[in-house]
């Protein structure tokens, strides 16, 4: 029989020694696991907490495979153990041009600049009424001078993280190693005039192997889902384009453009980016030592109701030998379309300013309107003295049409006594007709010739209006505090459109004409309709205009009506 312990008193010499054995045992466990502890396991990275201390930072260390602890072919190369990510963090760049702009509030720009991926984020022109958010709105996926890697030896992505090595007021240098062991080294460095960010890119060889380099800048640009989508005469008002301008010749894709491929131009690129429609975000390539051009790449991408188009510089390849170097160099404008201000940045940046048809004719009358500004001191009053400048070059073109149209109208009723006498006979009548112009010395066409020649000032004067950045921000009149925002309250489409309707009470039509009275009459509705949705400049110029021609029709009609 087993003795039992009744938890009383001193225990049986059994238990005692069953609890003096494990006591030893446990023992020299402890002692053992102190004296030689258990290797790692081989497949179990170290924490990253730990990496961070053991490993400085930005430092690239060369290892075998054997003290990796990866397993591979004994022919296999070196592999480069990835240093330690540094956190992101942000630099916000605030920038006054020591030049102010003649015409321009915008005298300053803050840049942010992110270490994730080492690219600008946001870009904000501080200087007008209203902050002018270039880039780095509500939108995730915006960025500015992002640098990748295409089919190339190196894996260099908008994520990759750089670190700070350098930086000062107006300048800052980064720095990212790539797992083969390629060191790439960013200084940004933020001029103070004309808004250019001059970007360096050095590209060292570190690792052991050569290394063939292909890489991409580029510029990122997202519309916003809710933004206006513009109608019938009037385009959006945030009408973004990808452009790029490659052997002399400019090419611009809107997001509908790059539904079907678009043929690249693959070398001789001076700049890419994207046209809005009063500022400009470009990317200024330079020639490199080979002599060779950046090309230019254009894609479109949409996610989460949000339309992104990048413009990419493909950069030419460069093969990178081990311990060798390579540099290349790129400018960023980021500002408003001011023809000053385009060609300090870069000879050919002032193509972007696209005023149509009749550009010729357009910048002249921008000159023209920029001198007038510098007496008025109002944008809106310089184009009132610009309409009527225009009017007094054109009076006499003006003169000879309305004269003639006035001239024709005395002959209206002998016309029609001939259209009923010789109507049978349509070329007998046309003879009549010329016959009894040529006895009262009136030209049929003299009417519609001068207008004809007037027409391209007119068009080319509308989209100067339309286009030109120099009125952005621009007030005229109390509530007109913007001259490229419509009137907020349709005071000036109101007035251009109850003007005209006055001019053609007036000047009814002829009475034999009737058809034309519902067109000319629904004229004025249809072009108050227009205007309420356009610019208050143009309103302003419309409005002018139509006043001045009415004075003008009136003056010589009281000349000519007895003629």
């Amino acid at each position: 029989m087993h003795s039992r312990w009744s938890g009383s008193g001193a225990p049986p010499p059994d238990v005692t020694r069953v609890l003096l054995a494990a006591a030893l045992m446990m023992g020299a466990l402890s002692l053992h696991n102190y004296l030689f502890p258990a290797p790692a396991p081989e497949t179990k990275a170290p924490p990253a907490s730990a990496a961070k201390k053991a490993s400085p930072p930005r430092k690239a260390v060369l290892v075998d495979e054997g003290d990796s602890g990866v397993k591979s072919s004994p022919s296999s190369s070196p592999v480069l153990q990835q240093p330690p990510q540094p956190p992101v963090l942000t630099r916000v760049f605030t920038v006054a041009p020591t030049e102010q702009t003649l015409f321009s509030p915008a005298t300053a720009y803050q840049a942010t600049l992110s270490t994730q991926g080492g690219q600008l984020r946001r870009v904000v022109l501080t200087g007008y009424a209203s902050p002018v958010v270039l880039t780095g709105g509500p939108h995730r996926n915006e960025s500015l001078l992002t640098l990748t890697s295409r089919n190339s030896d190196i894996t260099l992505t908008p994520r990759s993280r750089y670190a700070i090595t350098q930086q000062g007021d107006t300048n800052i240098t980064l720095r990212h190693t790539t797992p083969e062991g390629v060191e790439v080294t960013r200084h940004y460095a933020f001029s103070s005039r004309r808004f250019v960010v001059a970007h360096t890119v050095s590209v060292r060889n570190v690792g052991p192997k050569l290394r063939r380099i292909a890489l991409n800048t580029a510029v990122t640009d997202v519309s916003d889902p809710e933004s206006d989508k513009g109608g019938w005469f009037t385009p959006p008002k945030d009408d973004s384009k990808a452009i790029c301008l490659s052997a002399g010749k400019l090419r611009r894709w809107s997001w509908e453009d790059l539904k079907t491929p678009q043929q690249e131009p693959e070398s001789g690129t001076d700049y890419a980016g994207f046209d809005k429609r009063y500022f400009l975000l470009a990317l200024i390539s330079a020639a490199q030592e080979t002599d060779q051009r950046c090309g230019c790449a254009v894609s479109r991408q949409e996610r989460d109701g949000e339309k992104t188009m990048t413009t990419r510089l493909r950069h030419p390849v460069i093969d990178l030998a081990p311990g060798s170097t390579a540099t290349f160099s790129t400018r960023l404008y980021m500002g408003p379309k001011q023809l000053d201000l385009l060609r300090a940045a870069h000879p050919n940046l002032e193509q972007s300013v696209d005023f149509g048809f009749f550009g010729v004719l357009s910048r002249p009358l921008l000159w023209l309107l920029l001198v007038l500004h510098r007496f008025a001191h109002n944008f809106g009053t310089a184009i009132i003295l610009l309409t009527v400048v225009i009017k007094l070059l054109t009076f006499p073109l003006t003169w000879k049409s309305m004269a003639s149209m006035q001239q024709m109208k005395t002959l209206a009723p002998r016309v029609k006594l001939l259209q009923e006498r010789y109507g049978h006979d349509r070329a007998l009548l046309g003879q009549k007709q010329m016959d009894l112009y040529r006895e009262a010395g009136v030209n049929p066409a003299g009417g519609c010739l001068p207008m004809l020649i007037q027409m391209p000032i007119w068009f080319a004067l509308y989209q100067m209006l339309w286009n030109s950045v120099e009125l952005y921000g621009q007030p005229f009149i109390l509530w007109v505090t913007d001259l490229t925002k419509p009137d907020p309250y349709y005071t000036l489409p109101l007035a251009a459109g109850a003007s005209m309707l006055i001019q053609q009470a007036l000047q009814p039509p002829e009475a034999q004409q009737p058809e034309m009275k519902y067109v000319l009459w629904g004229m004025p509705i249809v072009f108050t309709v227009v205007m309420m949705n356009m610019p208050a400049g143009l309103s302003l110029y419309v409005f002018v205009n139509t006043l001045l021609t009415f004075l003008q029709q009136t003056y010589i009609k009281r000349k000519h009506g007895n003629a």
